[in-house]
């Protein structure tokens, strides 16, 4: 049994933001467990959609070490005061935009006064650690990122499945994890951080004993912490997209064809905001001219009413929890999808473009009515993996954290990922999980 001051659990961007910060001063022991070896991604299957034609859902979800965001997802900081407004109107006052003035300094320009972090430093791989298994090194997969060395006060292990947080005088004492085959035992002397995701994180948690009660006891786990909304509040954003295509010779290139087609778009039968999404999808061969010019409107429903879940089916860790986030459950989210893609196609006919033969059954509905058009969608839209909200953060009761990510009824664990997003942000949750992780970072410096 090793000891550490910190447990880290999870070792995308913002695990790996975290460990680096708790472990810079030398004076903790810190250890990072990241959750999958090497290049294997774990891919989960939702439950049929009742309101999505029953098809199940396949959402990819890399657990690489030290896996990072994108360059065009970082630099959507910069655009999300509403999303932190938003929040803060959710029940996270603290969270509000000019709340969180200096986190978001930090990461904008790694000024080491303000926290040294710095999204160049993230996308520049200066967080980058060999992570061992076992005793064995293992390189990191992600060729993106420089191999550097952990600093000696932090421990770095891939390979592992969190079996359970060991809870005892409401406090966790010791993480139980597989790795190499072996069952091992890590004990916290100071606090547990889960940076596990959107899944993992509730399923760590209600195999720990905290969840919702009958849930946990339906499936042979006793409850050791009431918490009946982890899992729950399960958002994603869907998308649906259009591809078209027009003469290069009558037509602008790429998106000058639709100028001002990316924008929000409000529903005016529901009120719910819409994205319109333009990319140049055109394709040169040999470095010459295109026979035409193709483009991509893709419509998201940015702000979606419909909430699933997430539950246990079992009190084993071999089986992966049910995942049912009863896509267009909402009325709302179809009449918003249904809109935009009507609007989309008005755009597409005023600058010149046709739609492609991908979009002949999309052409069709249009014609037939607005039923057929529902139907079209319900068997077309898709996830765009902006997965968020089955730990939700807030200052009322059922949060499962407040707004400190402290979970409610555990002294010293905290959860740092998009599970604790109360409300999907309009541009996805990479970029806002980066501001989740420093501030974590933060707070457990000063808790200490």
């Amino acid at each position: 049994m090793d000891h550490f001051d910190c447990v880290v659990i999870g070792g995308g961007a913002g695990g790996r933001l975290i460990s680096k910060q708790l472990s810079a001063d030398g004076n903790r022991r810190v250890l990072l467990l990241e959750l999958a070896a090497e290049a294997h991604s774990l891919a989960y299957v939702t439950e049929p959609q009742e309101f999505a034609a029953y098809r199940r859902f396949r959402w990819p979800r890399l657990h690489l070490l030290g896996h990072r965001p994108g360059f065009e997802r970082t630099a959507r900081l910069d655009r999300s005061a509403l999303d932190f407004d938003a929040w803060a109107a959710a029940g996270c006052p603290g969270w509000n935009y000019n709340s969180i003035q200096d986190t978001l300094g930090a990461l904008n320009t790694g000024d080491p006064d303000r926290g040294a972090i710095g999204i160049d430093h993230l996308l520049a791989g200066r967080m980058n650690w060999q992570a061992e298994s076992g005793a064995a090194q293992r390189r990191q997969t992600d060729e993106s990122w420089s191999r550097a060395a952990a600093p000696p006060n932090l421990t770095v292990l891939n390979a592992t499945v969190i079996n359970r947080l060991g809870i005892e005088c409401d406090r966790v004492r010791t993480v139980e994890y597989q790795s190499g085959g072996r069952t091992h035992l890590a004990t916290v002397g100071a606090e547990a951080v889960l940076c596990a995701g959107v899944i993992e994180t509730p399923r760590i948690l209600m195999s720990s004993g905290i969840g919702p009660v009958g849930q946990l006891e339906s499936v042979g786990i006793r409850t050791l912490v009431e918490a009946p909304e982890v899992g729950a509040n399960l958002q994603d954003q869907l998308g649906i997209g259009i591809a078209f295509q027009s003469d290069p010779r009558t037509s602008t290139h790429g998106m000058d064809c639709l100028p001002g087609a990316l924008h929000s778009v409000e529903s005016s039968r529901t009120g719910s905001q819409v994205t319109l999404d333009v990319a140049d999808t055109t394709r040169f061969v040999g470095g010459g001219s295109p026979s035409a010019l193709r483009c991509h409107i893709r419509a998201i429903c940015t702000t979606p009413e419909s909430r699933g879940f997430v539950t246990p089916r079992s009190a084993s860790v071999a089986h992966p929890p049910a995942i049912d986030p009863r896509y267009l459950s909402s009325r709302v989210d179809l009449e918003g999808l249904v809109d935009a893609l009507a609007l989309a196609k008005d755009l597409a006919a005023s600058s010149g473009l046709r739609a492609d033969c991908q979009t002949t059954a999309l052409s069709a509905a249009v014609k037939k009515g607005r039923e057929t058009l529902k139907d079209y969608v319900r068997r077309s839209a898709d996830s765009t993996f902006h997965v968020v909200g089955t730990c939700r953060m807030g200052g009322d009761a059922g949060a499962v954290v407040d707004e400190d990510l402290k979970l409610r009824g555990v002294e010293n664990l905290r959860v740092a990922d998009a599970s604790v997003m109360p409300i999907v942000p309009v541009h996805g949750p990479d970029a806002l999980e980066l501001v989740l992780a420093l501030r974590a970072s933060s707070l457990l410096q000063a808790a200490s």
